[in-house]
């Protein structure tokens, strides 16, 4: 079945045709070839407002979680982190952006995502 995208702004639209290129530019995408295609997990991308009102692409991989493993976590909080630093210890934040298009996954597993 062919996509529709008739309901999406003219903007919105072609903001979605310039990520999915820059993605693609980036070999973060790959097309689907005819044979392939209905056989994978497919998921939505769409847009979300941003705080200083620009609009984010966002890849809605829920339908990813039936299939893995929930692993549980406890996550810290700043205060947590600065109560073992010590002066003159140093702190980093790294932009991670694209960090994950460098993880090669497997072609068989290309689907799911």
């Amino acid at each position: 079945m062919p996509l529709s995208f008739s309901h999406l702004p003219e903007d919105d639209l072609a903001l979605l045709c310039q990520e999915v290129a820059a993605l693609l530019a980036k070999g973060a995408k790959e097309k689907v070839h005819v044979p392939e295609v209905g056989r994978g997990c497919y998921s939505r991308y769409f847009l979300i407002p941003k705080k200083d009102r620009g609009l984010r692409p966002i890849r809605d991989l829920w339908d990813l979680n039936y299939f893995l493993k929930k692993e549980k976590f406890k996550m810290l909080i700043l205060a947590q982190v600065l109560s073992v630093l010590d002066p003159g210890d140093w702190m980093v934040a790294l932009d991670l952006q694209d960090a994950y298009f460098h993880i090669t996954i497997l072609l068989a597993y290309r689907r799911y995502l």
